[in-house]
């Protein structure tokens, strides 16, 4: 049985943008990357990540602070 993820930890998050960053499908620049995750935090639209996203889930394993952004876009 594989591993559950947790649900998205918005405390732990700083805003750094790095998950989507260092993305290998989104690669965004990290001003960028700041703002979609803000546009993601605030329920706005952020067309890069939700039409873009293919569920590899890198972005949980950049995340400097173990916040599980997956689980945002995820929800979002």
């Amino acid at each position: 049985m594989g591993a559950r993820i947790t649900a998205f930890i918005e405390a732990q998050c700083t805003r750094c943008g790095v998950c989507l960053n260092k993305c290998p499908v989104l690669a965004l620049p990290l001003d960028e990357a700041k703002a979609e995750f803000e546009r993601l935090l605030d329920r706005r639209t952020p067309s890069a990540v939700l039409s873009r996203c293919n569920s590899c889930m890198s972005c949980n394993l950049y995340c400097p602070e173990k916040a599980n952004p997956y689980n945002l876009i995820l929800e979002r």
